[in-house]
């Protein structure tokens, strides 16, 4: 059965103008705004789902409001002929989901997007910043696989003050219906205004599901890894490069909620002890939210933050009165990001 969620256009207008004021947030007031826009935008998504489009085996398509349905028919309302019945073996058959690229059998069976958001400002200051996505996820009853590439750049007065890259693959080993599972992950990232450069990690353990239902899921991981780290924060003032590999644990709470159809809310938050340095620690943190927008299909607008919290980075404050020296950074233990960008379902 081909049934198809449609909004109007001017709701999706509205929906893309509040991803200019949302793609990159740098001050903590500017979270309030965030707030509201997504609120806005969801309201948005939630009042427009009643019109759905249906298409007929001939290729027809009619927009209606589905009244009721069984395994047989579906009794739908016409803005202009009224109430009909219209036999399920009438309606055009679903495509199949996730087809692989270019008409192949590559990546079959795994959903793909690609997003990208920009903002910039010209005048009393010179201001720009870009960010953009890409990720791959594939669900079976024996395992669930996941990647996600993100990248950050900013500049102020064209002087760049945001560099950084993350990559991160996830792969989870299923047991048919039981809420244990075998997790393992690995991480990859670049940061050019840390004290490290290159950061790669890798881990594993054991996940548990501790809620789980159609349209949600909660579960906790507890496992150990490594983290191997290049780079300094000074090198430009003739400081040697830094190479250094950590053991570490991992706790972790990862979650999932489809409040409605063409919504999404993801999050996860996770715990790193430094077994070589305790109580040394990292803590990595990411939220999203996801809102389907139309007439286009397969476009949605998105909403992230991430947040990494390194109780081991020795911070510098500059010196009152003094202007730093030349390739001079002072670090802060906390590196958060605010993103609002464009997703393409392909």
């Amino acid at each position: 059965m081909e049934v198809e969620k449609r909004r109007p256009a001017v709701k999706a207008a509205v929906s893309s103008i509040c991803l200019v004021g949302t793609v990159v947030f740098k001050e903590k007031r500017n979270v309030i705004r965030w707030f509201w826009c997504v609120m806005l935008c969801s309201v948005i998504g939630f009042s427009s789902a009643w019109a759905e489009e249906i298409q007929l085996e001939n290729g027809d398509k009619m927009d209606v409001k589905i009244l009721s349905e069984d395994d047989d028919k579906l009794v739908v309302e016409h803005p202009q002929l009224g109430e009909m019945t219209i036999p399920k073996s009438d309606l055009k058959k679903p495509d199949p989901p996730n087809p692989g690229l270019f008409g192949t059998q590559f990546m079959e069976g795994w959903a793909r997007s690609v997003g990208f958001g920009f903002s910039g400002a010209s005048g009393n200051s010179d201001d720009a910043s870009v960010n953009g996505s890409l990720a791959f996820s594939n669900s079976t009853k024996s395992y669930r696989s996941n990647f996600q590439a993100r990248y950050f750049y900013s500049s102020q007065q064209g002087v760049a003050n945001t560099n950084s890259f993350t990559g991160t693959y996830n792969h989870d080993f299923l047991f048919g219906d039981s809420p244990l599972y075998i997790f393992g992950l690995a991480r990859y990232q670049f940061d050019e205004y840390q004290v490290w450069r290159n950061r790669i990690g890798a881990n594993a353990g054991v996940g548990y599901e501790f809620l789980r239902g159609a349209n949600y899921l909660v579960s906790t991981q507890l496992g150990f890894g490594v983290a191997y780290t290049t780079g300094s924060d000074d090198e430009n003032n003739g400081v040697i490069e830094q190479r250094e590999t950590r053991p570490e644990g991992v706790v972790g709470l990862v979650g999932s909620w489809k409040p409605f159809k063409g919504h999404e809310l993801s999050a996860d938050i996770t715990y790193y002890p430094d077994f070589a340095d305790l109580p040394r620690f990292r803590l990595l943190a990411n939220a999203a939210y996801q809102i389907a927008l139309a007439p286009i299909d397969g476009l949605a607008l998105k909403f992230g933050v991430q947040n990494e919290y390194d109780s081991g980075i020795n911070t510098r404050l500059p010196v009152p009165g003094s202007p730093p020296a030349p390739n001079e950074r002072f670090q802060k233990k906390n590196n958060l990001k605010y993103s609002g960008n464009l997703v393409y379902e392909f």
